[in-house]
């Protein structure tokens, strides 16, 4: 269980994941913002406009189309704060 502080926080999870991605945000304002994925390269995988509201936020990102490997995720404030993590994808077992 995720312990939250006064602080905006980003957490992702399960960790390593197969399929689906789950982006726990903990905020300390209201606002809207930006989510990236981006591949190891810095490459710009996925975006999506979000409303971020004061408290826990649980946010969904698809990834089972992602191959396996390490990806980053930066949510991105209007006012230019930047909260971000990094995830683990597991490859497809065929």
């Amino acid at each position: 269980m995720k312990a939250y502080t006064g602080q905006s926080s980003l957490a992702l999870y399960p960790h390593p994941l197969k399929e689906k991605l789950t982006a726990d945000i903990y905020a300390a304002k209201n606002g809207r913002a930006v989510l990236v994925v981006l591949d190891a390269t810095q490459k710009q995988l996925y975006t999506q406009n979000i409303i971020i509201n004061k408290g826990i936020n649980l946010i969904n990102i698809p990834a089972a189309q992602l191959a396996g490997g390490i990806y980053f995720v930066k949510i991105i404030y209007a006012d230019g704060d930047v909260l971000t993590g990094k995830f683990l994808k597991l490859e497809a077992e065929s």
